[in-house]
């Protein structure tokens, strides 16, 4: 399983950079984790590469079109077959609830 987070530059950037810092202190090795990936679009390839981690890969497309329409980051857990097992749009008003769901999601990626 992978965790995906799924962004685009033309969402809220308060909300994208509120999940990339939950994801760097709820999961310390994400930089390394091959099993974190950031899927994103309408950004800056170089800067984006660089900015956050190896493991990501600029869209041409859409990943999930219902999901990308919404215009929200989101996060999904993928299987081995990148079928989407769990699906979490996050918060800001609730950080305690995503620190949680990635708390969960580490655990699993640990196994």
């Amino acid at each position: 399983a992978s965790l995906v987070f799924r962004f685009s530059g033309n969402m809220c950037s308060p909300c994208v950079d509120f999940v990339i810092d939950r994801i760097k202190f709820c999961i310390q090795d994400f930089e390394e984790n091959e099993r974190v990936l950031f899927l994103y679009s309408d950004a800056n390839p170089a800067l984006a590469e660089d900015y956050f981690v190896k493991q990501a890969y600029y869209l041409t497309g859409s990943f999930h079109q219902e999901l990308d329409d919404m215009m929200v980051p989101y996060l999904c857990v993928l299987d081995s077959d990148h079928r989407i097992l769990s699906l979490y749009i996050p918060d800001m008003a609730y950080p305690d609830l995503l620190d949680r769901y990635l708390e969960i999601i580490r655990d699993k990626l640990e196994n």
